[in-house]
């Protein structure tokens, strides 16, 4: 069986290599206390910044996603219009990472394996505790039922 540690660096690859289908250049120069950020420059042209710090690879990987949701899904906020939520690009962004790396029907084949503890599907999709709760979470927002396994009392 593949261990997540490999599984996650196929997710980074798969990103990396979506981003330079789509154009959009990865600068990995940011600084340490950034981690990373996206820009949707004046002439439209999108670029990412990555810290080359010593975070986790489930860093790496969820901060790509992440940026690349922002990418993807053209949700930036140029800060100066006061009719302008932040929380909605975030959310977009958010949503766009959780269906890339925890895909909703293979979060249910994983529930359905057996999976039952947050830290066994993080495991399994090689992300954080933190971002295994949000994607459900996300998931369930965007009406995905969850297997009802994932909540049954061992």
């Amino acid at each position: 069986m593949q261990n997540s540690l490999s599984r996650n660096t196929e997710k980074v690859e798969r990103l990396y290599k979506l981003a330079e289908e789509n154009n959009i250049p990865i600068d990995e120069t940011c600084p340490e206390s950034l981690i990373s950020m996206s820009v949707r420059l004046s002439d439209g042209k999108k670029i990412i910044g990555l810290s080359n710090d010593e975070n986790t690879v489930y860093t790496k990987l969820e901060c790509l996603a992440h940026e690349m949701g922002h990418c993807m899904t053209d949700s930036f906020y140029a800060g100066f219009s006061p009719f302008e939520l932040r929380e909605k690009h975030e959310y977009k962004a958010n949503v766009w990472a959780a269906n890339e790396i925890v895909a909703f029907p293979a979060l249910c084949k994983a529930v359905n394996d057996g999976m039952r503890e947050l830290w066994e599907l993080a495991e399994h999709f090689g992300v954080s505790h933190a971002f295994m709760e949000k994607a459900i979470k996300l998931h369930e927002q965007n009406g995905n039922t969850v297997p009802p396994e994932l909540y049954a009392e061992n």
